[in-house]
């Protein structure tokens, strides 16, 4: 780099922060490229990136300001911050929904305003109702026992499988852990879920969608085809599956989860009416179960396994809820028992990667700062299960009984763990 490109680069670097602090804007935290900014490193560096917000904004963790490609972004990581987020009626998720259904899953700007198009008599959108109606399917009670029976059923399944394959090699079979749950967990929530037959129609479909997950920044950024035609193809496979489910439905979503249905029914009343839009749209949906509940089930397993001693606790806990034919018999007493409820809980804090986002749709003051109209506000997760305030000394640490025990000053401990 020439010294009138570092001149350059410097003067623009000083000019924006400037400009930040006259507009009473989070801090920008350091980048040498402007307009690329903090891009390069968020997709190298995501948690070291985060961790350095954290440190840069001091002990009272204030909000920081990235840039990626133009785009400010504020990262906010204190608990009471989160909260004023998640409460302020100007920082929608809507709208960050809808960007990225249409640019990841290319779905039509036409259906896209028809999704966020509030119908006459109505007070709100599809896109507004999203969120209720997964709540409605997926909350605790016979709604979610119903999903939980499907999903072990398909799973039973697809273990008799395995089990087929063990059984009929002398030496047993060697897997990789990770790809073999990645396959057992993908192919038992994709069967319950969409059913039987889009397995049948794209047999490679999990492998369409984890290199779907290494593309996600060339869609993001909107790279044309001609520059990643194998990225594009790999898409048009994956998303292809579900718009030939969907087209013959009558036969291919027979057994499909009743909510499928509904929610195709739902933008179809919406207006949105093309075979692409609804078979992406579901796709999405999809999309979020595999890269969100399977690998967090991943996790919970892997723990069992190799914390000496917990796989069998758990197994004497939820003991009365099985036949002595292995059956499950007393769901809701597997659902609720303490302690798998607890694993599963510390799991999430520990190994969940979400980053809640939000669009902001008014300027709004968070913490004394100005979060600016078209800003995206970061919500990271990680930051907060690990912070040592909140839940002790030992918060990087793995405790199961950590959700079962009386808190100690306020904090989540886990200091008495007995495993």
């Amino acid at each position: 780099m020439t010294m009138p490109s570092i001149t350059s680069v410097c003067i623009a670097l000083i000019a924006r922060k400037t400009r930040a602090r006259a507009l009473n804007e989070p801090p920008i935290s350091s980048y040498w490229i402007p307009l690329v900014g903090h891009a390069l490193s968020y997709r190298k560096w995501t948690k070291e990136l985060f961790h350095s917000t954290r440190t840069l904004s001091g002990s009272d963790a204030r909000p920081v300001s990235l840039v990626l490609f133009g785009q400010r972004v504020y990262v906010v990581t204190a608990s009471r911050d989160i909260s004023a987020v998640f409460c302020s009626k100007n920082l929608l998720v809507g709208p960050v929904v809808l960007h990225g259904v249409g640019t990841l899953f290319n779905v039509s700007k036409e259906s896209l305003d028809r999704i966020a198009r509030i119908p006459d008599g109505r007070n709100s959108s599809l896109i507004d109702d999203i969120h209720p109606f997964y709540f409605d399917v997926l909350k605790e009670g016979p709604a979610l026992n119903e999903v939980i029976t499907s999903f072990l059923h398909c799973l039973g399944a697809e273990l008799a499988k395995e089990d087929a394959k063990i059984h009929a090699s002398s030496r047993g079979v060697e897997v990789q852990l990770q790809d073999w749950m990645r396959t057992i967990l993908g192919n038992s929530s994709t069967v319950f879920m969409m059913g039987s037959h889009i397995l049948e129609e794209e047999p490679n479909l999990l492998a369409h969608f984890h290199q779907f997950t290494l593309d996600l920044l060339t869609f993001g950024m909107g790279l044309p085809r001609c520059l990643s035609r194998k990225k594009y193809e790999n898409r048009d496979r994956l998303i292809g599956a579900f718009i030939r489910v969907y087209q013959d439905r009558e036969i291919k979503q027979q057994d499909a989860i009743w909510w499928v249905t509904a929610l195709q029914k739902k933008l179809v009343e919406a207006g949105v009416t093309c075979d692409y839009d609804i078979g992406a749209s579901m796709c999405s949906s999809w999309f979020g179960l595999q890269a969100n509940v399977n690998p967090a089930s991943f996790w919970l397993l892997l723990q069992a396994v190799t914390i000496p001693g917990l796989a069998d606790r758990i197994r004497k806990s939820i003991a009365p809820a099985f036949n002595s034919r292995g059956e499950v018999v007393h769901l809701e007493f597997l659902v609720g028992d303490p302690l798998l409820r607890s694993t599963f809980y510390e799991t999430l804090r520990l190994f969940a990667l979400s980053i809640p986002l939000r669009l902001v749709m008014e300027d709004t003051i968070i913490s004394g700062f100005t979060f600016r109209k078209g800003g995206i506000v970061m919500c990271p997760v990680r930051p907060v299960h690990g912070d040592t305030d909140i839940w002790g000394p030992d918060a990087a640490e793995f405790v199961p009984e950590r959700f079962i025990r009386e808190p100690v000053g306020g904090l989540l401990r886990g200091d008495t763990k007995n495993l």
